[in-house]
């Protein structure tokens, strides 16, 4: 319709729901043209009781035929015309009987659409100063449109609240209530385009008049970048959050893995520090958000997995004079079941946690087989491998020794076994703390002598599915990982069983269970010498080979020492 009749023309709508202004004024109009002439005998003053006004006709043939027609003035629906016989007729055969001495005629827009002319109209528009309600408008504006109802749910048929409704292609629309009904008026053969934020587009074709039914599902690429969750579990719109708040993908945490989730963060989200010391595998992290809030207390943000809040206190730590760190909490979660990570920053983002989130909120969502139909298999491997950098410049022009002298005996060389204040390397054999001979020079770089190469083997297999009545995912995780300090091992084994179910279209649960075994062998100690193998190596003389020390203990398994400080450990023993 919008390629034919550009023209414009006055137009009256045939509907019966017209505004009082347009009513009183059209009532005036007749009867003004009445008391004008009592000789036009065409028009509605005429009293006739065999004849009925075009008006009237064309309303009946819009209700049984569906097809609309228009007016090129207002006059033309008063014309007295005889009624229609027989509506079995095709619409074109109706109106040539219809519009017989009339002195009107008729033009097809397209198949239900028509509008009626005086014979001599030639399409110009006319314009009747007396009528001031009655404006020039183009064809493709003035069909007369019916009410169409609808509801809108998801595929658990959940109500949708706010969903947009659009004719196509103009600017009628229509809003779903809180139930998700709506009401819109629309043509037959016209297109509804039904939208909504994180849902698939759904474009209807309306042939009918009966009530409609759309049902939208989630669109997994809009749905992870406009909603996201919220403090108690709660999904909003990031765009309707009066806080900063950000969501990170599971995606992220598998791609560039690590064992503790909480240092995969590390430049992924604005505001947040999170930095992982160098205490091995599984080692806790120090994730910050908006910098130190406490100089005393604690500031590590509150972690929360599924809703329920999570205890991550460090399960040992290393203090003033030693000590290991053994793992925090967030160790125990395997990247492979996290669905995504949402942190809350600022006390209006964690408001509803109380004190306990005063740093700020992270929140963990896992797998889970919401969504899925039928059963689904997943199996993620995962290979790393980790090596030192090593960007120390150490001195290789002296050797071992004190006050510019090499050591001359075990005892000198035991007493100097972390100096190098000697006289200048120059290959001469001198004894070392096993009473042996070896050379006065420079052995190369002990510290990739010493670090191996890591490596972190990680295996994921995951069960999901569902149907209407719930879904279920569960997961086994093995990890094992050997650390770029010899001898120390990490192992890790993760059960995941996730349940969502329905009830009823107002009541769901859901239920999760987390298991995790942590096996952790030879980690090194920290911050001082006694079990802190790093500190032995690094402050070892150039002249000595870190091999010498090799394998740490002697065939009756005490430890080799190389030094006289007691409180210096054998970094191979």
């Amino acid at each position: 319709m919008r390629n034919l009749l550009r023209f414009r023309m006055l137009v009256v709508y045939l509907t019966v729901a017209l505004l009082p202004y347009f009513g009183s004024a059209q009532q005036q109009y007749a009867y003004t043209a009445k008391k004008a002439s009592n000789n036009q005998t065409g028009y509605a003053s005429d009293q006739s009781q065999e004849k009925q006004t075009l008006l009237s006709a064309l309303r009946e043939l819009n209700r049984q035929k569906g097809v609309y027609f228009l007016f090129s003035e207002e006059s033309i629906g008063n014309k007295l015309v005889i009624p229609v016989k027989n509506s079995d007729d095709n619409i074109e055969k109706i109106l040539d009987d219809l519009l017989q001495n009339t002195g009107l005629t008729y033009k097809k827009v397209n198949d239900n659409t028509y509008v009626i002319v005086q014979k001599d109209d030639k399409n110009k528009p006319k314009k009747d100063s007396r009528n001031s309600f009655i404006e020039t408008v183009s064809f493709e504006n003035t069909v007369a449109a019916d009410p169409v109802k609808g509801r809108v749910t998801t595929s658990d048929g959940v109500a949708l609240t706010g969903v947009s409704v659009l004719v196509k292609g103009t600017n009628r629309g229509a809003v779903t209530n809180a139930n998700g009904e709506f009401t819109i008026d629309v043509n037959r053969g016209e297109t509804l385009v039904v939208s909504y934020v994180g849902y698939i587009a759904q474009e209807i074709v309306v042939n009918d008049l009966r009530p409609l039914s759309v049902l939208l599902t989630v669109d997994p690429g809009q749905m992870s970048e406009s909603v996201v969750v919220t403090a108690l579990g709660i999904k909003k719109e990031a765009r309707r959050l009066g806080y900063s708040i950000t969501k990170v993908g599971g995606e992220e945490f598998t791609q560039a893995r690590e064992i503790n989730v909480g240092n995969a963060l590390t430049g992924r989200v604005a505001g947040v520090n999170s930095t992982g010391p160098l205490t091995g595998p599984g080692g806790s992290s120090r994730v910050l958000i908006r910098g130190v809030n406490s100089l005393t207390g604690d500031n590590q943000p509150l972690y929360v997995i599924n809703g329920v809040p999570m205890n991550n206190s460090n399960l040992g730590n290393a203090g003033m004079w030693g000590g290991a760190d053994l793992g925090e909490g967030l160790t125990s979660i395997n990247p492979d079941d996290i669905e995504e990570i949402t942190v809350l920053k600022g006390g209006a983002a964690a408001a509803l946690y109380g004190q306990i989130a005063k740093n700020g909120v992270i929140l963990i969502t896992t797998k889970s087989g919401k969504g899925k139909k039928g059963t689904t298999v997943e199996l993620n491997s995962n290979v790393q491998f980790d090596k030192i950098n090593n960007f120390l410049d150490f001195q290789n022009v002296y050797g071992q020794g004190t006050l510019g002298a090499k050591p001359v005996d075990v005892a000198s060389a035991m007493n100097t076994g972390m100096q190098a204040w000697g006289a200048k390397l120059d290959g001469s054999q001198v004894p070392i703390f096993d009473g042996s001979l070896k050379p006065y020079s420079d052995q190369g770089d002990n510290l990739n002598r010493f670090y191996r190469t890591g490596t972190t083997y990680t295996n994921t297999l995951a069960v999901s599915g569902g149907n209407d009545a719930g879904s279920y995912r569960m997961s086994l995780g093995d990890l094992r990982s050997n650390s770029v300090y010899p001898n120390s091992q990490y192992n890790r084994t993760t059960a995941n069983l996730e349940f969502n179910y329905k009830l009823s279209s107002k009541w769901s649960g859901q239920a999760s269970l987390l298991y995790a075994k942590e096996t952790g062998k030879n980690r090194t100690n920290l911050s001082d010498g006694p079990g802190n193998g790093n500190y032995g190596i690094t402050l070892l003389p150039p002249n000595v080979n870190a091999d010498y020390l090799s394998p740490g203990y002697d065939a009756s398994g005490n430890e080799i020492q190389f030094s006289s400080d007691a409180f210096t450990t054998n970094p191979y023993f």
